[in-house]
This record gives structure tokens, C-alpha cells and sequence, in this order.
């Protein structure tokens, strides 16, 4: 079923959902008629939500198609991007290991050529 909906028209889908809720909006309204009795207005809900339902199918089966406006390579490029940013992490997460090793050297050669001191630190 669902790849049925990935073939229809987008526009039907819309105004399958636009309907839907003015349906629901009817089923609301109707009881709050019953109950107010047509004061302030109510009795001119069904008919609103009739009227906004078709205006808005309207506007949508008029309104231009939207067209895709990423070539279908985007995707590719993207990836490429992707695996060049994650090549260039790569490389400086690697100089920074190498920093790292060569500081930690430093230390063991700067520990191993000091003298020990007789006094040790308080």
C-alpha cells in the first residue's frame, strides 16, 4: 500500500487530508449546533468548513507543481563532501596523535636526563 501512495499525485494526498478534516470540523459542529441552538452563529459552521474545505482544494489543484530543484547527482556529491571532510578529520586527528607522541618523548627524555633531586617536593 505504501508504495501505491508514493506514485499518487501529491496534490491528491493533500486534498484527501484537507476533506478529511473538514469532515472532522462537521461532526464537531453539528453537536455544538444541537447544543446551542443556533445562537451566535453556529448554525453556519458546516458551511464554513465546507466552503474553506473547497477553497483550499482549489488552491491547491492551481497552486504550480513544485519542481526538484536538486540534480539527481546532489546525493553523490554530498557523499563526496562527506568522505573528504572525513579524510581531512582523519589527517589532523593524526598530527595530533603524532604532537602527542612527540611531547610524551620530550617528557621521558627531559625525566631521564634530570638529575633526582635529595629534597623531594612538600
Amino acid at each position: 500500500m505504501a508504495h501505491d501512495d508514493e506514485r499518487k499525485d501529491p496534490r491528491t494526498n493533500a486534498t484527501a487530508s484537507v476533506w478529511g478534516i473538514a469532515c472532522g470540523m462537521m461532526g464537531i459542529s453539528i453537536p455544538l449546533i444541537a447544543i446551542s441552538g443556533g445562537a451566535g452563529g453556529t448554525v453556519y459552521l458546516p458551511v464554513m468548513a465546507i466552503a474553506a474545505a473547497a477553497v483550499s482544494s482549489i488552491a491547491i489543484w492551481f497552486s504550480p507543481p513544485r519542481v526538484n530543484e536538486l540534480p539527481p547527482e546532489m546525493p553523490i556529491r554530498e557523499l563526496e563532501d562527506i568522505r573528504d571532510g572525513l579524510m581531512d578529520i582523519r589527517s589532523y586527528v593524526g598530527s595530533l596523535e603524532q604532537r602527542l607522541e612527540d611531547q610524551e618523548l620530550r617528557l621521558r627524555i627531559t625525566q631521564a636526563t634530570t638529575p633526582p633531586t635529595d629534597n623531594p617536593p612538600q
